[in-house]
């Protein structure tokens, strides 16, 4: 896999997330936005919901801790997820927005100037810390994603094509209907492919995968109120959303960013044409009518058997996901087996045990998430240097002290 670098300006600009005055006038033409008292407010409610802090927002008996078993099913919908979104123009400024240096330009295309292979396993593990972490896990990841949502706060880039969301226009994360349609985007596919691979959910799990999604949603900030309340009206709405030419960009430049991530055309190719078999039917009807999916269309059709044969042959050791048998633990229950370790062992984090952590920051962060780093690095140095010194008879001098207290008081 390549990566795609878009020009950047040679001008200085100013960064491309509001702030301060920028920031409050923005919201103001937004108004209706997903406040932290809100986000709170949801979050609570969710947390109240928890049996026990061990078992976490769903439990294990929970529709999302079968899915959550299968190990295919999560990585496959992150890139499903991530398909899905893209074609939504906020989302894809937004992102490319958030991750654009200071003095350069933001762009409404993709931005792929870091190796994708990090930030895809983060987004894994976050997955992972909602569905079948603790209570305190889950939480501390849903806080800090919100976070990150928050910051998203800007106008569309000059570059954009979109005809309702022109240049200029103001947008945030955490607008109401964006927020749903991320938790759709994210929890229709996380269903339909489990069903594909590994057979249908019974009615009654049927029932408790919609009570989780709306439970879910709420550990975003996301209004449950907003969010479909069954599975078919779930469906109905993101294929609505894909109907509005206005809205979704849908063109062959936009689909062309997107084959150029992969170092080789077929491959391409094959993978948007499997992908696009299992979207919602509006955006499946407009990404087919494009020239560059017109190939090998067949070939797609046949990875879906072929997935199928090798999941059913696939040793338990390695379908069942690391982190589900991590969760089993914790619970008092039998989740790891001396052949599940030792099968792990080859897989890298966070899918398996291994030594190779995909999700280390170092090798994908942004500049604006390296510099964050570097200075809570020094940070923690600098106390380690002190605290080593006060433990060899040597504390903190009084000019030290008197500086940091003079610090803590500005």
């Amino acid at each position: 896999m390549q990566t795609v670098i878009h020009p950047q300006s040679s001008q200085s600009k100013p960064a491309t997330l509001a702030r301060g005055a920028e920031r409050r006038a923005t919201l103001d033409e937004l108004k209706n936005i997903i406040t932290t008292t809100e986000y709170r407010d949801q979050l609570a409610a969710a947390r109240a919901r928890i049996d026990d802090p061990a078992f976490g927002y769903f439990g294990p008996d929970s529709t999302m801790w079968k899915i959550s078993k299968a190990f295919p099913v999560l990585p496959l919908m992150v890139w499903y997820a991530g398909i899905l979104e893209v074609f939504e123009p906020r989302i894809t400024a937004g992102f490319s927005g958030a991750r654009t240096p200071v003095g350069s330009e933001a762009t409404s295309k993709i931005r792929q100037d870091t190796d994708p292979l990090p930030r895809y396993s983060r987004t894994y593990e976050a997955f992972m810390d909602w569905f079948v972490g603790d209570d305190e896990l889950a939480t501390r990841t849903s806080n800090r994603i919100f976070g990150y949502h928050s910051r998203i706060v800007m106008r569309m880039p000059e570059d954009s094509t979109s005809k309702r969301y022109g240049p200029g226009t103001p947008f945030a994360a955490l607008e109401p209907e964006l927020m749903v349609f991320t938790v759709l985007t994210q929890m229709v596919p996380y269903r339909q492919l489990y069903e594909r691979f590994f057979g249908p959910l019974t009615f009654t799990e049927s029932l408790k995968y919609n009570e989780e999604v709306l439970q879910f949603a709420a550990m975003l900030g996301c209004d449950p109120d907003l969010v479909p309340k069954t599975w078919d009206e779930m469906q109905q709405w993101l294929d609505d959303y894909y109907k509005d030419p206005d809205t979704v960009r849908v063109d062959e430049e936009f689909l062309e960013a997107i084959l150029q991530i992969f170092a080789s055309r077929t491959v391409a190719t094959i993978v948007m044409n499997w992908t696009a078999l299992s979207a919602p039917p509006a955006l499946a009807e407009r990404l087919w009518q494009l020239p560059q999916l017109q190939k090998h269309r067949r070939t797609a059709k046949m990875v879906d058997p072929v997935l199928r044969f090798l999941f059913r042959i696939a040793p338990d050791a390695i379908m069942i996901s690391t982190r589900w048998r991590d969760a089993q633990e914790r619970i008092g229950r039998k989740g790891w087996t001396p052949a599940a370790r030792l099968a792990t062992k080859i897989l890298p984090r966070p899918f398996g045990t291994g030594r190779g952590n995909l999700s280390d920051y170092a090798e994908s962060a942004s500049p604006r998430m390296k510099a964050v780093q570097e200075a809570g690095k020094f940070l923690d140095e600098s106390d380690d240097i002190l605290a080593q010194a006060e433990a060899a008879g040597c504390p903190m001098s009084s000019a030290i002290a008197r500086g940091g207290a003079d610090t803590a008081a500005r």
